[in-house]
């Protein structure tokens, strides 16, 4: 995980990470230009699911 700006350090954006780092994902914590917040979260990978279809 990036370090995150100090501002971010939230306990929301702990949690985040946190599960993100059980899972094997990489979890970035930027400030936007508005003064927000922005968390991103790569490495996911959604498993394929299988419509099923009703007759």
């Amino acid at each position: 995980m990036n370090t995150p700006p100090r501002a971010a350090v939230t306990p929301q954006t702990y949690l985040v990470a946190s599960i993100a780092a059980a899972h094997g994902w990489d979890v970035k914590v930027r400030e936007r230009d508005d003064g927000g917040t922005r968390i991103e979260v790569t490495g996911v990978e959604m498993p394929q699911t299988r419509l099923m279809q009703t007759s």
